[in-house]
Order: structure tokens, then sequence, then C-alpha cells
């Protein structure tokens, strides 16, 4: 299972996904800062730290990527889980390939209580319907630069199979047994 999550961790990383402290950009970093300034610990000249329970965040002075966010649970990042299932609907959408009857509804069922968990975490607060709408803009920018990068329907089948077999369920529900921050590391 773990060769199915770095591949797909991979695939995000490549279309944008997972390389981000929150995959779909609804976490206000700059504001949890601000009202946790007493708890962030400098590391050095351009970097601090902010643990919230078993969030770390890291803010990094001067570069693009300004947060970067870690889950230490244990588990699957929320934000993780939320970025590949995005990945396997870019990649049903870009290169044509199709998921089984079953599959399809472990993948709706897997889409709808992450995407819960995830905007009942998500500081500030936001409506279901504001996380929805960024899932949807993340599954459509994934598969627009999916584009040339789409892999054989075998290997799409068999990936597809594994995140959304039992041990799948099994990680989203571990993802989202106490309530923490959805940032997308660590994505395995």
């Amino acid at each position: 299972m773990k060769t199915v999550w770095r591949y797909l961790a991979v695939i995000g990383c490549v279309t944008g996904g997972a390389g981000r402290a929150d995959p779909l950009g609804l976490i206000d970093y700059d504001a949890l800062f601000a009202q946790h300034a007493a708890q962030a610990q400098p590391i050095d000249a351009t970097r601090s730290v902010l643990r919230l329970g078993d969030i770390s965040i890291t803010r990094i002075d001067g570069t693009p990527q300004s947060y970067v966010g870690r889950d230490n649970s244990g588990h699957v990042a929320i934000g993780c889980f939320v970025d590949i299932i995005a990945q396997i609907e870019a990649a049903e959408r870009a290169c044509g390939h199709a998921l089984s009857p079953s599959q399809q509804t472990s993948l709706e069922a897997y889409r709808r209580i992450a995407l819960v968990a995830y905007g009942r975490n998500v500081q500030p607060a936001t409506t279901l319907d504001a996380v929805h709408a960024r899932y949807a803009a993340l599954v459509a920018t994934s598969a627009a630069d999916a584009g040339n990068s789409c892999q054989a329907a075998d290997a799409f089948d068999a990936h597809a199979a594994q995140v959304l077999a039992p041990d799948g369920r099994a990680a989203l529900a571990a993802s989202i047994s106490a309530p923490r921050l959805p940032v997308a590391d660590p994505c395995f």
C-alpha cells in the first residue's frame, strides 16, 4: 500500500497538489501564526515552527512556498488523502480512464468523508461549498496539467484498485480519527 501512496504522491507533486502545505489553499497560515505567536519557536534566521497538537507548521521566510505543514499523528495527512483522490479523478478526466462501478462508489464515499473532515478542520472555518469548489478547481487544474503524462490504463487500474480498497478506507478513517489541520504531509 505504501508504494501506491508514494506513486500517487509523486503524481500530486508533479501536478502541483501535494507540494503545498494545504492542497485546497484554505488554511490561513499567517493568521494561525499571529493567533499563536507565543507558541511559535524560531529555528533559525528564516524559519520558525508552530506546533498545534499533532501538526507542526514551519514558516520559511523569503520563499515562494512560505509554509510547510506536517501531520505528526502517524497517519496519512488528510490533505494528502484529498490530493490523492483528486489525482485519481483528474486522471479519469484527462486520460479517459474509468473506474469500475464499485471503485466509483468508493471514490465518491471517500471524497464525501474526506471533504467534510477537511472543511471541519480548516482554519479559518469555511463552508462545505467552499471546500467542494476548491476541490473541483484542484481536479480541473490537475487534469489540465496531466495532459501528456497519462499512464497506461492497466497501471491506472492497479493504482486505483489499491487506493480504493479496504486499506484505503482504513487509512482515511485513521486520518480523520481526531481533529487536526488538513495539511498535505506526510503523503506516503
